[in-house]
């Protein structure tokens, strides 16, 4: 790929479905440079919607110009994946021999590639992160986990860890995926 990043006006998407690894959507002019391989985009396929990655960058389609569509949006509250989680969802879909968006949007939970509905408020990235942050402050005064805690507390009830050697803390703090 020569050219500058301004000059790259073709986002390949992969979407969870059947087909090619990625498909060719034209990036609208103010969005030109603010689109990066990883970025969740959304997308239009047929007479609906879908929630997409971007896999790379192109200065050119083989699919005619007339015929490409554009992409609606990036969720610029989504987090980007890790380049070594875009790496490990290109082999795995080599090595089951199949395409990127069938391995990639499906590793993802639901909640996160459903696209938005009209009526939504806010994208489901900021409600995550809404609830998430309520729950840190709770967390951070303790000086622990408020995940952790419950953790423990149901292991404390339920007898999981004690008398066997266990450590119940040590359990609850490594459970704690977050």
């Amino acid at each position: 790929m020569s050219g500058s990043p301004g000059s790259l006006s073709i986002a390949c998407v992969a979407l969870d479905v059947p087909g090619t690894d990625a498909f060719d959507y034209r990036i609208p002019p103010e969005q030109v440079g603010t689109l990066v391989p990883g970025a969740w985009v959304l997308v239009p396929w047929g007479r609906t919607r879908r929630v997409g990655i971007v896999v790379r960058l192109r200065e050119h389609s083989d699919v005619p110009a007339e015929r490409l569509r554009c992409v609606i949006g990036r969720f610029a509250e989504a987090p980007e994946p890790d380049p070594g989680w875009i790496e490990m969802i290109r082999f795995v879909a080599r090595y089951y021999h199949r395409h990127l968006g069938e391995v990639a949007l499906p590793a993802i939970p639901k909640l996160l590639r459903t696209p938005p509905a009209a009526r939504a408020r806010g994208t489901v990235f900021a409600r995550a992160r809404k609830r998430w942050d309520a729950l840190r402050p709770a967390a951070g005064a303790a000086g622990g986990n408020a995940r952790g805690d419950r953790v423990e507390a149901a292991n404390r009830r339920a007898g999981v860890g004690q008398g066997a050697g266990h450590d119940t803390a040590a359990h609850a703090a490594t459970s704690d995926v977050a």
